[in-house]
């Protein structure tokens, strides 16, 4: 796919993993803990990282057929 700079971007699940590895190494706590913190200071009170084990009503799910 050829794409002329600055008219698209394209990003990857390795560049997010990368990503959060250097935040959690910098900031010397896990990436849900830095998730959590930053929730709190922008007032998201009912904002959370997706967690398959707990119950949380009228929670959007993944379909899996």
């Amino acid at each position: 796919m050829l794409v002329q700079t600055g008219t698209d971007y394209l990003y990857s699940s390795h560049g997010w993993t990368l990503a959060s590895a250097v935040m959690e190494a910098a900031a010397g706590k896990t990436f849900p803990q830095l998730a959590q913190q930053l929730f709190r200071d922008l007032g998201l009170e009912n904002t959370y990282l997706d967690k398959p084990e707990p119950v949380i009503y009228n929670r959007a799910r993944y379909t899996f057929k």
